[in-house]
């Protein structure tokens, strides 16, 4: 495990009301990509791409992306912009819709998929709600969670020695997936991240994150201009970015 994730996740833990149980962690150790300009989305895919063997750069796709007319300065509004340019490379990704109990995306993320999902950017980095105006995409590799101490037992194999954390390091049990995904319907379930703005994991709270999703609808029009920028028709975040993730299977 990256030592300072590792160190951000027993600071987490020791912050909550569940320092005592123990905690499900997985997730898939990704290079950084750093972005330069509003190239977010394609640096997030990037990640992504470089992460499941497939080499290419972040030009060869903004290459790509100009030449569909998905963007002109490397912003992406529209998630099927992203995951057309993502099915060159890799086909096996595919849109989510969010469900009203968003266990899609934990599901997937236990499970040790990558997903890439937009979000209102806070100054930290962290998921804010400004209604789109800081729009941003965000590569999910991993969660964390506690697990209820009366079905800890069902986890020993996988236990790290002289430690409260569980990490899977071969498949799952369809029993130990069912626990899980339990588990995952609660508080203090946080996601693993990287974005294009740090060289550092985000580790979020993961019901902000999709509630900062689900709000995203405007454009930054004095910032995003239509001359510089690939913008939807009617403007509206919420028929192009929100409600929605892509998945790489």
């Amino acid at each position: 495990m990256d030592d300072l994730l590792g160190m951000r996740i027993y600071d987490l833990i020791s912050r909550t009301d569940f320092s005592d149980n123990k905690w499900f962690v997985t997730y898939q150790n990704v290079e950084s990509v750093y972005q330069s300009g509003p190239q977010c989305g394609i640096v997030a895919l990037c990640m992504a791409l470089n992460n499941l063997k497939i080499k290419c750069s972040v030009d060869e796709l903004m290459k790509d992306a100009r030449e569909q007319s998905f963007t002109k300065s490397g912003e992406i509004f529209n998630i099927d912009f992203l995951h057309n340019l993502a099915l060159k490379y890799y086909p096996k990704c595919s849109i989510h819709t969010m469900s009203d109990d968003d266990s899609k995306i934990c599901e997937k993320l236990i499970e040790n998929k990558l997903i890439l999902i937009a979000y209102d950017c806070d100054l930290n980095f962290e998921p804010c709600n400004k209604n789109g105006l800081r729009a941003h995409w965000a590569l999910l590799t991993g969660i964390l969670f506690p697990i209820d101490s009366n079905e800890t037992e069902y986890f020993q194999d996988f236990l790290k020695e002289d430690s409260n954390l569980i990490l899977p390091h071969n498949d799952l049990t369809q029993a130990q997936r069912d626990i899980l995904k339990f588990n995952s319907t609660k508080k203090n379930i946080y996601a693993i991240c990287r974005q294009g703005k740090s060289k550092h994991y985000g580790l979020w709270d993961l019901n902000r994150l999709i509630e900062s999703n689900k709000q995203l609808k405007l454009i930054d029009h004095v910032k995003c201009n239509d001359e510089n920028f690939v913008k939807p028709k009617d403007g509206d975040l919420q028929k192009t970015l929100a409600f929605k993730f892509l998945v790489f299977e």
